[in-house]
């Protein structure tokens, strides 16, 4: 007879627990021992119509992707180590007119819908035509022109291939392999963008499926209520009457008793006829909702207020988790969306035809072309006078105390920016000298009648 050998993984043993004979607890016939993940991944079709359904995800998916463009960036431009204000506005003008704003922004929403992630494909003309096999190659650096900036909607259009999945100690180890309608594409030439990604399983996990119980919860519960709502107030006629009418007449009777207590109308009744109202009083539906919107919160890592709705980019003092969700946005900005920007930018400054390389005459090697997000939030209006007032008392005491000079705590204040340096004497410019005071000579003294003193005697 033959016996198929066991493998390690195949062992159901647990080694490292307590076990209760009385309870079964941590033996094979406790529950909680016997739950293993879902190893199943939803396709494209089954997150988009969840997204479709429920508003409640089109929040969780659309509203990081907003606030991380939402600010948008600053770009500089620094040419010969000179800073040169022409050139920053020709690579913004070029940033809008790609249309790169909202491209990222849509990237990043399929990047969380979809398992496989979103892609920017780059489509550039160059000194050789950027088609067929050729696509296969690196990136040209010498390109004439960037055509156009497309967002790959559907991730199921690019087929991904892990070149190396089993020997780390190789160069190409996890790397993916790209294919469009059967061409071969050279990562050089891709963006893709992908939400925890596996490499193993060339794919990621979609923001959709990791909510999922809780937008089921949050679904039912949502139906649930509507449901006792409807019920919730319950009129009931008694009269000996309604047995001899057919099922039709009765409708009808019932429904203009209806019209007539919703119109605020009085009917008469007989003496052995009468008409109540029976009402619901549902207790523990606040903390039932509260429970699930915390799960929702926790599972998309976005504030419950936010996913309520409340005003984007305004923090009131003490909301800790709104700072927080920012703060984790700003890390992706930096993490994941600076380096795509930095390539577009890259590529706007290497482009021949383009008004930039003409400015500089091709000596794109002297030119540096950074950026910076701009702030995602600002405290309102009321917390930020209460922080200016605390930080001038703060400065008065300083200066009181002689830790530091006004001119000092001028400079550090970011109000006071592009204004003239701070001087104590307001009579003067700070770019002009006192006038010397000259006293003049003795020869030049105006003679000064002198008095005769006058005997009084």
């Amino acid at each position: 007879m033959w016996v198929k050998k066991k493998e390690f993984n195949d062992m159901k043993i647990k080694i490292d627990a307590l076990v209760d004979p009385m309870t079964a607890r941590g033996s094979s016939t406790d529950k909680t021992t016997r739950l293993i993940g879902n190893y199943k991944f939803k396709t494209n079709q089954q997150n988009l119509g969840m997204y479709i359904a429920n508003g409640f995800v089109q929040n969780i998916v659309d509203q990081p992707a907003e606030d991380a463009t939402r600010e948008w960036i600053e770009v500089s431009a620094v040419y010969e180590d000179v800073e040169n204000q022409e050139i920053q506005e020709m690579v913004e003008d070029r940033i809008k007119e790609l249309g790169i704003q909202e491209q990222i922004k849509n990237l990043i929403r399929y990047a969380r819908l979809y398992s496989k992630g979103s892609f920017l494909y780059y489509g550039i003309t160059a000194h050789q035509i950027q088609q067929g096999s050729i696509l296969a190659l690196p990136m040209p650096k010498a390109i004439k022109a960037i055509e156009f900036i497309n967002v790959i909607d559907n991730p199921d259009k690019v087929i991904i291939q892990n070149l190396n999945k089993n020997n780390p100690t190789e160069r190409d180890y996890n790397q993916m392999r790209f294919t469009i309608a059967g061409q071969e594409i050279h990562p050089s030439r891709l963006t893709w963008l992908v939400n925890s990604l596996i490499p193993s399983l060339e794919t990621g996990l979609s923001i959709v499926q990791i909510i999922n119980d809780a937008i089921v919860a949050q679904d039912s519960a949502l139906w649930s209520t509507n449901s006792i709502l409807m019920a919730m107030a319950v009129r009931i006629f008694k009269s000996d009457a309604i047995a001899n009418l057919n099922i039709t007449q009765k409708a009808e009777l019932l429904a203009k008793i209806k019209h007539l207590m919703d119109t605020q109308s009085v009917f008469s009744l007989m003496q052995d006829e009468s008409f109540e109202m029976l009402t619901f009083k549902i207790e523990g539906m606040k903390e039932l909702f509260d429970f699930i919107f915390d799960n929702l919160a926790g599972l998309s890592r976005i504030p419950k207020l936010i996913l309520l709705g409340k005003a984007h980019g305004v923090v009131t003092a003490g909301e800790f988790d709104t700072i927080n969700y920012y703060a984790q946005i700003a890390k992706f900005q930096e993490n994941d969306i600076r380096p795509i920007i930095e390539k577009i930018i890259d590529l706007i400054v290497r482009e021949e035809r383009g008004e930039i390389w003409k400015a500089v005459n091709g000596d794109i090697e002297n030119l540096k072309v950074e950026f910076e997000f701009n702030s995602l939030w600002k405290l309102d209006p009321i917390s930020q006078a209460d922080v200016d007032l605390k930080n001038s008392q703060r400065d008065q005491i300083e200066i009181t105390l002689g830790k530091s000079s006004p001119e000092e705590l001028r400079d550090i204040d970011s109000r006071y920016k592009g204004l003239e340096p701070f001087v104590m004497d307001r009579n003067f410019p700070p770019d002009l000298e006192e006038p010397e005071i000259v006293e003049p000579d003795d020869e030049d003294e105006p003679d000064v009648p002198i008095e005769k003193e006058v005997d009084e005697e």
